[in-house]
């Protein structure tokens, strides 16, 4: 039977463990994250240390609250977006004022918090205010977000996309002045409302998040809140965040949607040939107790959590069901006790160019733009790799015995789940570039390409260049 840990101090989590019990999903609750003495295993099989005793549980699901604070500008204290009491008070008829909602401003506004704006955008500009919405980023992932965004624009709501904005309060008018540039003009506001929203993790939370090892790469976030997540998942599989802000409203219903997709990932959990499954073919990395220094660097840098200490082998081990083969661990390895058997690159082809792509949406990219390069295209000896940055500078030295070019096709810059690879992949290449221009090869050439599974084009446009540049 399946059975899950919640773990946080929140209001829901009685109504959350009702939930799993009616789907034949066990549930225990606890409140504070320091009666955990010890926290270790794997998907399907985390294991608990607490003063009371041992337990074992297929998944975690993390409930507690986050901290939102309005904007303050001097002096002036802004709405805060998260707080519904205070947005509420915006709908007074008596109110005749502008409105304006800022996003992105004080740090980018995850992707839930961004819906629930354009909801209470376009909910006042049914009610006859005057609306502005200014953000630096447009959402449109969160469920129905494309549709949301329209019935705002269709209600009257003004919106304007920003480069750099700035604030300020006046106090002898009780007035807000934003002044916003989006690159080519400039934009000056004055209200007495400005809703902005301000987020941190609350102590608890960061304690949760380094307990469970389940920390962001990029920030101090328990969930990055990227496009390739779903709002409720971490980095580490079977560890989830059921953040409240997915459940306001109509509790019972809210709170059944957002474990749904949780429960489907959690029967998931431990079905035969999951893992091969979703490293297309690359193979997962092995440790040699012999080699191991017992440093920790490996534990450190994992972004999955997937590697723990073996205390019997006095040596690290790796958590294969949590392992996505970006061997990450095998590169910073500083004793190279860390290696894949088997796997990896496909054997050379007789095509003029080598590039790997990155299976998370540079590969998706090139298969669908292919067909459309014609004789270049055969030209193109191609290689799905789980992340830019597992390429080597010797991988990609010993890749010009058999090519006049070779190209890493990674996410673009703060997209990469795999600990900023792409910013890896860009160091590595520029190496093997540097490498060939001294040896007097410049006639061989390494690149990187930024993209995405929507910039199609973009990579065909980069591709032709590249090739054509080869020639």
């Amino acid at each position: 039977m399946m059975n899950a840990l919640i773990l946080g101090n929140n209001k829901i989590n009685a109504e959350a463990a009702r939930v799993l019990a009616e789907s034949g999903v066990g549930a225990e609750v606890l409140t504070d994250v320091s009666e955990i003495l010890k926290f270790s295993g794997e998907p399907g099989g985390y294991t608990v240390v607490t003063q009371d005793g041992t337990a074992r549980f297929t998944s975690v699901i993390v409930t507690e609250p986050p901290r939102y604070a309005a904007v303050e500008a001097d002096g002036g204290t802004s709405v805060c977006l998260a707080d519904e009491a205070e947005t509420e008070r915006l709908f007074d008829p008596k109110r005749r004022d502008k409105i304006l909602i800022l996003l992105d401003f004080a740090e980018e506004t995850p992707e839930y918090l961004a819906a629930k704006a354009v909801r209470l955008a376009a909910r006042l500009a049914k009610d006859k205010k005057d609306v502005v919405f200014l953000s630096k980023t447009v959402k449109s992932g969160y469920g129905d977000g494309e549709l949301c965004d329209r019935e705002a624009r269709n209600a009257g709501v003004q919106f304007v996309k920003y480069e750099k904005a700035s604030v300020r309060y006046d106090a002898g008018e009780d007035i807000f002045c934003v002044e916003a540039n989006d690159g080519v003009f400039e934009i000056s506001l004055r209200s007495p409302f400005l809703v902005t929203a301000g987020f941190e993790e609350s102590g608890q939370l960061k304690r949760i998040a380094k307990k469970l090892r389940v920390r962001g790469s990029t920030k101090d976030g328990i969930n990055d809140d990227r496009f390739f997540l779903y709002s409720a998942f971490t980095l580490r599989r079977g560890i989830y965040y059921l953040n409240p802000a997915l459940t306001a409203g109509d509790e019972k219903q809210r709170v059944k949607e957002a474990l749904q997709p949780l429960m489907e990932d959690m029967a998931s959990i431990g079905a035969d040939g999951y893992v091969r499954e979703i490293i297309r073919g690359m193979e997962i990395p092995e440790v040699d107790p012999n080699k191991c220094a017992f440093c920790y660097s490996c534990y450190r840098a994992c972004p999955h959590g997937a590697l723990e200490p073996d205390g019997k082998a006095s040596a690290m081990k790796v958590i294969e069901p949590l392992c996505q083969a970006c061997a990450i661990c095998e590169a910073i390895c500083p004793a190279q006790a860390i290696s894949r058997t088997g796997g990896g690159p496909a054997p050379a082809g007789g095509g003029k160019c080598k590039i790997y792509l990155c299976e998370n949406g540079a590969a998706e990219a090139f298969d669908e733009i292919l067909p459309s390069l014609g004789d270049r295209g055969r030209l193109i000896d191609s290689v799905r790799i789980s992340c830019g940055g597992s390429v080597g500078a010797e991988l990609l030295t010993g890749d010009f015995k058999d090519y006049e070019t070779v190209i890493v096709a990674c996410c673009v810059e703060d997209a990469c789940r795999h600990m900023d690879g792409d910013k890896r992949a860009c160091k590595q290449t520029g190496r093997v570039a540097n490498l060939l221009n001294k040896a007097g090869l410049g006639g061989k050439h390494a690149h990187v390409i930024h993209t995405s599974l929507a910039m199609k084009d973009v990579m065909k446009e980069q591709l032709t260049h590249i090739l054509e540049e080869s020639n």
